[in-house]
């Protein structure tokens, strides 16, 4: 009933508005805790409500007029109204808003005027026509929306970049795309309606749309939109790329060099092979003597996810696939292939060879149904995962990630939980003798984003052996590698043993970095080729 008044009240004002609320928006990033609702972000989820105190104490800050942003569940909103203040209050997620407006009865300062909502894009349009009142920062969401902060905050003659949502490299993207002179706003492809993302296009007239890994249809939909696309492929793709049917001004970045080929076949004419990168301005050196980093400080490291929660269901996919292709009640039979194809992978772990079991013995099932070649090779990555953590055990390494690599635990091995990416990793990097880089068994012909990272510390990192880091790196002078299981273990007793080989080797690794391998000069060389860097 609180959001239906609110609604036919705000109908009187901005009846468009309304309309955009009755799009679909996504949900699954909002859940119920203990104490009310929860923001998730990454594996980490934040409480949303802002209690009484907090709230008064917030609009106690505000003059006669205040500019919310972030208006998450309402409560800020509603103290400062109740303050008998003037508020507009911008949120960028509509599920929030919908909350908001079931939560509190704001129908009569909606029908008087005295509360004015923005949603998304609105943000840019009045920065535009300058803002009006006190700044008030949601506690939370002042920081979730830092990407629209610094833009509201910042210089308002910067040409619009809009920003696709995604991981924490997204992060990256956007300080790069910062730096050349952009000003980003982020765009939740996966959360906003169709509808909601061509308005959004169409008023914030962006010089670029800027994407971390691509999504099928995305090259169409800025094409019918007159928007370059400028996509930087960082992460495995998880289906098959499918033919682009009118890819417009789309420029495709990747970190892999045989993804090329696949990209042009598709129909994307303009595709390059761009290597990952750090960003020294997150990822560098840092003191761990002190107590307080004692957890950080280790012989050998391990960081990353350890693939075995979705072990499950790649090992259903696996099967799902194999009935297909051979009929229901097969299932016997699929859980024996897939076994044996596992076991013969486990003897060769320095080399991706599910591909080929598969092929060999099945190709009918591996010609027709691709996906089943992708389920065994997640699953051989996580067990080489495992395999290689169990084989440094007698030096003790801490891990972190994910619950999975509980598994390992045992003989030496510790888990410590899940990595926090900001500070902790550079503690971690800086606080390891020898960070042990494990890529995915199916790229092996990449240089992982960890490595840079390692590298931007200042830490000793030892990396999978593969053509990529030969070409970016100079090997056994600015890092060193392994090739196999053995050879890891080798390498890691080796450096152990003589610290001083694996300082000097981390020290030019980081000059190598900072004069080769940043994210700024990545995102200069995509806006360069694209043609969207700014003037001056």
């Amino acid at each position: 009933m609180t959001l239906e008044k609110n609604l036919l009240a705000l109908a009187e004002r901005d009846p468009e508005l309304v309309v955009r609320l009755s799009w679909p928006a996504g949900s699954d990033h909002v859940v119920e805790g203990a104490e009310g609702p929860e923001y998730v972000l990454g594996m980490q989820r934040f409480p949303l409500r802002v209690g009484p105190e907090a709230a008064a104490g917030l609009a106690r800050q505000a003059g006669d007029e205040a500019f919310l942003f972030g208006l998450g569940l309402g409560e800020l909103a509603a103290a400062l109204l109740a303050g008998g203040r003037l508020v507009v209050a911008w949120e960028r997620d509509p599920w929030l808003m919908r909350l908001a407006l079931s939560r509190h009865d704001l129908s009569g300062a909606l029908r008087a005027g005295t509360l004015r909502l923005l949603l998304g894009s609105d943000l840019v349009e009045e920065r535009r026509r300058g803002l009006r009142g006190g700044l008030v920062l949601h506690p939370l969401l002042g920081q979730v929306y830092g990407v629209e902060r610094r833009l509201l905050e910042g210089r308002h003659d910067r040409p619009v970049a809009a920003l696709a949502s995604g991981g924490l490299f997204v992060q990256d993207l956007a300080a790069g795309l910062e730096r050349a002179g952009l000003a980003p706003f982020t765009l939740d492809l996966g959360r906003l309606s169709r509808e909601e993302l061509s308005r959004s296009l169409g008023r914030l007239r962006p010089a670029l749309l800027a994407a971390v890994n691509y999504v099928d249809g995305l090259a169409e939909f800025c094409a019918a939109h007159g928007v370059t696309l400028v996509c930087w492929e960082i992460d495995p793709a998880t289906s098959d790329l499918q033919p682009c049917g009118e890819p417009g001004r789309s420029f495709i970045f990747t970190y892999r060099r045989g993804a090329v080929a696949e990209y042009r076949a598709a129909g994307f004419p303009h595709v390059e092979h761009l290597p990952l990168a750090a960003d020294p301005a997150r990822r560098r050196p840092v003191d761990v003597s002190g107590p307080e980093s004692a957890r950080h400080r280790a012989a050998v490291s391990v960081v990353g996810s350890s693939m075995v929660p979705d072990v499950a269901r790649h090992e259903r996919a696996f099967l799902e696939a194999w009935e297909a292709a051979h009929g229901p009640g097969a299932r016997g039979t699929g859980l024996a292939a897939l076994s044996w194809v596992l076991e013969a992978q486990s003897r060769d772990l320095s080399a991706h060879r599910v591909p080929a079991l598969l092929a060999g013995r099945w190709p009918a099932l591996a010609a027709a149904h691709p996906e089943a070649v992708r389920a065994a090779s997640e699953i051989a990555a996580a067990l080489k995962r495992l395999a290689a953590v169990r084989r440094l055990a007698r030096f003790a390494p801490r891990v972190w990630g994910d619950e999975g690599w509980r598994e390992a635990e045992g003989g030496g091995v510790a888990y410590m939980g899940p990595a926090g990416h900001g500070d902790e990793l550079d503690r971690i990097y800086c606080g390891s003798a020898v960070n042990v880089d494990l890529g995915r068994l199916y790229q092996m012909d990449i240089v992982t984003m960890r490595v840079f990272d390692v590298l931007a510390c200042g830490g000793f990192v030892l990396a999978e052996r593969s053509d990529d880091l030969a070409a970016l790196f100079e090997v056994g002078v600015e890092v060193d590698c392994y090739g196999s299981l053995e050879e890891l273990e080798r390498k890691v007793a080796h450096y152990l043993a003589h610290p001083d080989r694996a300082a000097a080797l981390a020290a030019r690794g980081r000059e190598a970095v900072l004069g080769r391998h940043t994210v700024q000069s990545r995102v200069d060389h995509m806006l360069a080729v694209a043609g969207c860097a700014p003037p001056g």
